[in-house]
């Protein structure tokens, strides 16, 4: 079978600089689950956006539950909270590729700001979930709409362009593929264990969706609004204060469609990429 990981919504991207590492990168959800009506406030003193991180899948792809009959349209929806997330993969593997030209860069959108706070690879304040990756092929999907960026730090160009709404593992040609989720505070994992006929593909999805539309439920006549949730991703930056100040007043650059094409699911929460830096999370990995 191959597996396959389909990350959506606000999830920042980090590859590691250090080739020999075993955790090639590592990905980052936010925590925007709240019970009040916003998640705090951004460093432009906005609201952010009550968001919710989980794993979903089809109940039949688990080990065992072929033998139960199981219809298609049962999907299993497993929320994520402060937990980290690895693959174990059965067969014959190699080193994780990365291909993420078409997710929005920081380093683009606030040069000077877009390096990483190191807090979040180790005592993982304010995550959801963190997710190592070590295997397959890491792929930004193609671009289906045109954003621009105001040039708010990036005073010289206003970046504009396809950006990728969603990024995608693939662990091609193996027997059977754990999912193991331990929480950041333990050790003990629960694991989940996914397998398919040669051929088929299984397919996990990785979320962290706000709450206008966590479930993605197609809706007609919905006009695509900018990205407001992108300022989650200046929450993980080394330096918030320094942007803060940096923006003289202004608002955190957020992307803005091109054309207000019509967008069925309501959907235009964008992943984000970080500047890549030199870490070791490999303790962790199975």
């Amino acid at each position: 079978m191959d597996f396959k990981v389909t990350f959506t919504g606000i999830c920042a991207f980090a590859e590691n600089a250090d080739g020999a590492k075993r955790c090639k990168a590592v990905v980052l959800l936010p925590d925007g689950a709240r019970d009040t009506t916003t998640a705090g406030k951004a460093l432009d003193g906005t609201d952010l956006r009550r968001h919710r991180a989980y794993v979903k899948f089809k109940a039949r792809s688990l080990k065992g539950a072929q033998a139960l009959g199981l219809s298609d349209n049962l999907d299993v929806l497993r929320y994520l909270t402060a937990e980290r997330v690895t693959i174990r993969p059965t067969g014959t593997v190699t080193p994780l590729q990365t291909s993420l030209s078409d997710v929005a860069s920081l380093d683009d959108v606030v040069p000077g700001f877009s390096d990483l706070n190191t807090a979040f690879l180790s005592a993982q304040p304010l995550l959801a979930a963190q997710v190592l990756l070590e295997h397959g092929s890491l792929v930004g999907a193609a671009p289906q709409y045109e954003w621009s960026f105001p040039n708010t730090i990036s005073t010289t160009n206003i970046v504009s362009g396809g950006l990728s709404h969603e990024v995608v593992l693939t662990i091609p040609a193996l027997s059977s593929a754990d999912v193991l989720i331990t929480k950041f505070n333990s050790t003990t994992p629960e694991i989940l264990t996914f397998v398919g006929e040669p051929t088929e593909s299984v397919e996990v999805t990785v979320a962290n969706l706000c709450d206008t539309n966590p479930l993605r439920w197609k809706t007609i006549n919905v006009t695509l609004p900018p990205d407001d949730d992108f300022r989650w991703y200046y929450q993980l930056v080394a330096k918030p204060v320094d942007l803060g100040r940096q923006l003289l007043g202004l608002n955190l650059p957020v992307p803005f469609p091109v054309r207000a094409l019509p967008n069925g699911q309501g959907m235009n929460c964008l992943g984000g990429r970080m500047r890549s830096l030199a870490f070791d999370l490999d303790s962790f990995l199975p």
